[in-house]
């Protein structure tokens, strides 16, 4: 922008008290050091009402949806922005890509630090991956742990009826019964060691349609009981929304996650970002879309928009790039905090207390 250092240096700190001084956020009510970030300051805001962190250490995520709706790519964002954090130097970081799909290229999309730290799983039964979790915990090491996805899963039962009707003998017992019976089993065995050694579960499923479902039911559903639900923490349903298109390429998706199960807020929330072929997840993008269009937060004038807090009148494109450009990342996500804490102070039922 034809800026010298010194006077960039200036200017961020001037935003910086201006920030301060213009927008207030109310104190965190649940502490960044318990919990995992997810990358998208929206996101994190809907499940924990921080604006840092989204995943509680010490517990079970479920993350669902179909095949495009961005599963996979918001976990290993978690953990590309877990290999940003110190706390976190002596996690174990695994992926275990049971359906063998993720072909991205790690160092590329998610950095260096988390290419040279990621670990691959090799489950290929609810018996393996029970086993592997538990014999990680023996071992004291804090880790986060993906399972992708649980639908990829077979059982030992299913594996010994395969062998037996490959030599003609006779079969009984259903591979569905046993793989869900094994998971609540598994759940149950793991949880209390995964609070012990702050180490988290990420167990992303796939969507099936709920067919037969009557016009009340929901229209589809997930594998893994009701035993999968109890155990999470949150339970996240990601839908894809339109493309993202420049000169008629489509280079992106909007993803919509929607918290279904949320036992740190209480609060269901939907919100939605960009994922970007060639860039990942935009949370820069979608904060000021929130700021903008979605909440009004920063109001119009003209076609351009006033950035409380940052002391812009621009359009949002030119907001983006001033954040990008001069390091207001920090400020940004103070603010969109302060933009959520207001829409939930709009929505907040005004009753006298019940209970002293």
């Amino acid at each position: 922008m034809g800026r010298t250092k010194t006077a960039r240096g200036k200017m961020v700190e001037s935003i910086k008290k201006s920030s301060q001084a213009k927008v207030s956020v109310e104190p965190e009510s649940i502490a960044t050091s318990t919990l995992i970030p997810s990358d998208s300051t929206l996101l994190n805001l809907a499940c924990s009402g921080n604006p840092n962190g989204a995943f509680l250490l010490g517990g079970i995520e479920n993350i669902v949806g179909d095949s495009t709706s961005g599963k996979t790519f918001l976990f290993l964002t978690m953990l590309a922005a877990v290999c940003q954090k110190s706390r976190f130097k002596d996690y174990i970081l695994k992926h275990d890509d049971i359906e063998e799909g993720c072909q991205f290229d790690i160092p590329y999309l998610f950095g260096n630090k988390l290419a040279k730290r990621l670990e691959q799983g090799e489950s290929n039964t609810i018996q393996d991956f029970q086993s592997t979790i538990l014999n990680m915990i023996e071992k004291g090491d804090p880790f986060i742990y993906g399972l992708d996805s649980f639908d990829a899963l077979t059982s030992d039962e299913e594996l010994e009826r395969l062998k037996k009707k490959a030599k003609g003998k006779a079969t009984s017992g259903s591979y569905k019964t046993e793989r869900t019976a094994g998971l609540s089993e598994m759940l149950r065995t793991i949880k209390k060691g995964l609070a012990a050694t702050r180490s988290t579960v990420v167990i992303i499923s796939q969507v099936r349609e709920n067919l037969g479902a009557g016009m009340f039911d929901p229209k589809f559903r997930r594998a893994g009981g009701k035993a999968l639900k109890h155990y999470s923490s949150h339970e996240i349903w990601l839908t894809r929304g339109r493309k993202i298109k420049v000169d008629e390429q489509t280079v992106g998706i909007i993803s919509r996650p929607s918290i279904s199960k949320n036992r740190l807020t209480g609060k269901e929330r939907t919100v939605e970002f960009p994922i970007l072929h060639d860039y990942g997840i935009d949370d820069i993008g979608s904060c000021v879309e929130f700021l903008t269009k979605k909440t009004g937060y920063w109001k119009k004038k003209g076609n351009s928009y006033v950035a409380r807090g940052l002391g812009l009148t621009a359009t949002c494109n030119k907001i983006i790039d001033a954040i990008e450009e001069n390091g207001w990342e920090k400020e940004l996500k103070r603010i969109t905090a302060a933009a959520w804490q207001k829409q939930e102070d709009d929505i907040r039922i005004e009753r006298k207390k019940r209970f002293k």
